[in-house]
């Protein structure tokens, strides 16, 4: 794979912190971001992470020259870069709050985020996810047959439904109305249909609604559920009582938007679900199942659902299984408002 491909957004540092007393750290961060292209750089990694021929395609810059800007903010502790092969990918680095700088990090992060995005700059992030969302698009429109197939050899449904199962009998509130978001083949269909009183299957892909909907033909919980193609940022804030992502945040073009729109989409005190693979190094299944990412970190989880006002609840993690471990993560919504959530 070459660096234009992807990698997961869940990065961690690999290289050491910068070494040194902090008088000394804090002059190579202030000596970081004292530049028109890394301040940049930064702002353009706001909210995810992107390979380097991607970051090439955004800033309209050379790959050695931008490699050389990438390396000053990384050797500085502002961004976590992570190799695969031959690719590296950046995002902005987690603060760890007993960092003694890490307030100092904060704060210019804080800043440079009230700072409106250039246009071009702008323009370019939209051009690089609506190149991930096509090749998705594509793969799943010429797939739809094979993938259950091809998802066995990752993780099948029968290794997580039950662990699902079991938190959805003991999650509190009212259960009347559950999306389910990239059904896909309906896999958890039946389940949801035995926990809440209405089920809204959605899916942008309609060759997978159609394995969907055949498989539900013959099922006793039919009437229930309800399956419809379009996007989630097209349904009415605070609609479900829960909201469901299986298997699904691993083929998003923007992960952390996806969330911001699931938790709009919660009635207060709704229930967000995520079942997801953790980190893994299995490139191959980029082609095999149109992933876009290789799993997420669960503190990176944890970080974007939180800055869309959910609180963590729950949470399993499964045995590891053909190389794959699968993590299954309640969040609820605690406020009444998330129109400042995440967009």
């Amino acid at each position: 794979m070459t660096n234009g491909g992807m990698s997961d957004p869940a990065l961690t540092n690999t290289d050491p912190a910068p070494q040194g007393d902090n008088a000394a750290r804090f002059v190579q961060l202030s000596k970081a971001v004292a530049d028109p292209l890394r301040r940049d750089i930064l702002q353009v990694l706001q909210q995810d992470a992107f390979g380097v021929l991607e970051l090439c395609r955004i800033l309209d810059m050379a790959q050695p020259a931008l490699s050389h800007h990438l390396k000053l903010l990384a050797d500085a502790g502002l961004l976590a870069r992570r190799r695969d092969g031959n690719a590296v990918f950046y995002r902005r680095a987690l603060l760890d709050p007993a960092d003694p700088l890490a307030d100092y990090m904060a704060v210019l992060f804080e800043t440079l985020d009230r700072l409106s995005l250039p246009m071009a700059l702008a323009a370019g992030k939209a051009a690089v996810y609506q190149a991930r969302a096509e090749r998705s698009r594509k793969f799943f429109a010429g797939h739809a047959a094979a993938f259950q197939r091809q998802q066995a050899l990752v993780s099948p449904p029968d290794a997580y439904l039950p662990a699902l199962a079991d938190m959805l009998a003991v999650l509190p509130g009212t259960k009347h109305q559950i999306l389910d978001l990239g059904t896909g083949n309906g896999d958890a269909l039946g389940l949801l249909a035995t926990h809440f009183d209405a089920v809204l299957g959605l899916d942008t892909s309609a060759a997978m609604l159609e394995t969907a909907r055949q498989r539900l033909a013959a099922s006793d919980v039919a009437p229930r559920v309800r399956l419809a193609q379009g996007e989630l940022r097209d349904q009415r804030p605070q609609s479900f009582d829960a909201v469901l992502l299986s298997m699904v945040l691993h083929h998003a073009a923007n992960p952390r938007q996806m969330l911001g729109e699931a938790a709009r989409a919660l009635k207060p005190s709704g229930w967000l679900l995520i079942v997801e693979l953790c980190p893994h190094d299995q490139a191959w299944t980029r082609t095999a199942c149109g992933d876009v990412w290789l799993g997420f970190e669960p503190a990176q989880l944890d970080h974007w659902v939180g800055a869309a006002g959910l609180m963590p609840g729950p949470e399993q993690y499964l045995a590891q299984r053909n190389g794959f471990r699968v993590q299954i993560k309640t969040y609820q919504r605690t406020t009444a408002n998330n129109e400042g959530a995440l967009a």
